[in-house]
């Protein structure tokens, strides 16, 4: 389920999704882009707005 979202968010260039291999297992990584780190921001200064309220 959690990787639905993750598509999700790379799709609107929130997260950058990088795939490899480490020994025989798959590894997958997520970094936050530039767009995605502003919307955190945003969606957590509008948080912490409304919770004052």
């Amino acid at each position: 389920m959690v990787s639905v979202y993750m598509q999700v968010l790379e799709l609107t260039y929130y997260f950058i999704c990088d795939k490899d291999f480490w020994s025989p297992k798959p590894q997958t990584i997520y970094r936050i882009t530039p767009k995605g780190h502003e919307a955190f921001i945003r969606y957590k200064e509008s948080l912490l707005h409304f919770l004052e309220a």
